[in-house]
């Protein structure tokens, strides 16, 4: 029987009243619109007293918490801790909550101790290099569950992509991992270049806004071209340029998995289109090529070209009776 989702807020909390709550959301803006009292480490703490003394007795259904916007702080995240050990807790969205490198020790503090978290998003938080590290050796643990990890501008860097390359390289359950605006440079790129070669579970990896040129995106081609697993890369707003896209034409031509291949905003012209449209001759499961905001005003046959082949691929697609959404249809 399909449990019904039932979203709770701030005045449940304080009530204590979460029994049929399977999401807590206590973002800013509901905690803006409410009429309840106390400091946003207040409701911190009562949030960690129930989760963490109440156990399942008190709170039976949670599975998500969302807690975007709220000035959560390091000291914060240490106090839910006990939040985070939540058995049945499986989802944490902490977006823009103010939290730096102790903040995601904390984190990593509980993902080491067993959390059973299976999402954790913490994007547009300062975690540094450092913070990165922590998470992605947590994420080494035996047992480990996260499966979709989302850190989107977390100035990690180089060293922090690496880590969690690293992490993606040694076997991690992870299948969902979104690393955009870290500038991770040609170096991050090659770690994961480096981490897709051997075959990992890896389904989806977003690399967009990071300063990659041709040199990593020539690596991560290179490691596609027989990867069985990842089905979504995205790099928009790269400098791919028409050497990438070279590389990423030639991938086409042997790889059997990859259905979303992100290149808005990367530089490419007419001869990386033209590579791109050659690869497609060959693949047969590529459906959405996002090439929007390159220099392809004078190459219209050839997109028009790469229009009909991707419209091919998802015709195939639909009579294999394979479920397509509907951004795979986005125009070039």
């Amino acid at each position: 029987m399909t449990e019904t989702p039932q979203l709770c807020g701030i005045s449940e909390l304080l009530r204590g009243d979460l029994f049929d709550c399977t999401t807590l959301d206590l973002q800013a803006s509901r905690l803006v619109n409410s009429n309840s009292s106390g400091s946003a480490t207040q409701h911190l703490q009562r949030l960690s007293q129930l989760l963490g003394e109440g156990g399942t007795a008190a709170t039976p259904r949670l599975r998500s918490l969302v807690l975007n916007g709220i000035h959560v702080g390091d000291q914060g995240a240490e106090y839910l801790y006990g939040a985070l050990m939540h058995p049945t807790v499986l989802a944490l969205r902490m977006d823009s909550c103010g939290i730096s490198k102790q903040g995601a020790f904390a984190v990593a503090s509980a993902l080491n101790g067993g959390a059973a978290m299976r999402s954790l998003s913490l994007s547009w938080n300062a975690l540094g290099p450092s913070g990165g590290i922590a998470i992605a050796v947590a994420l080494r643990r035996n047992g480990s569950r996260l499966s979709r990890l989302y850190l989107s501008h977390c100035e990690l860097g180089a060293e922090g992509a690496a880590a969690l390359a690293e992490t993606v390289r040694l076997g991690s359950p992870l299948t969902e991992l979104v690393l955009s605006q870290n500038r991770v440079g040609d170096t991050g790129g090659l770690a994961f270049a480096e981490a897709l070669s051997t075959g990992p579970p890896l389904q989806s990896l977003d690399l967009g806004y990071n300063h990659l040129t041709h040199r990593g995106a020539d690596a991560l081609a290179a490691s596609l071209r027989h990867n069985t697993a990842l089905h979504s890369l995205w790099l928009a707003s790269n400098h791919v340029a028409d050497q990438g896209a070279r590389a990423f034409g030639t991938m086409l031509r042997t790889n059997r998995a990859l259905r979303h291949l992100g290149l808005w905003n990367n530089g490419i012209g007419c001869g990386g289109a033209d590579a791109l449209e050659r690869g497609l001759r060959e693949n047969t499961v590529l459906t959405q090529l996002t090439l929007a905001h390159n220099d392809l005003e004078t190459a219209t046959e050839i997109t028009d070209k790469i229009e009909e082949a991707i419209t091919r691929n998802v015709e195939a697609h639909k009579l294999m009776g394979m479920e397509l959404s509907s951004l795979e249809r986005d125009e070039l």
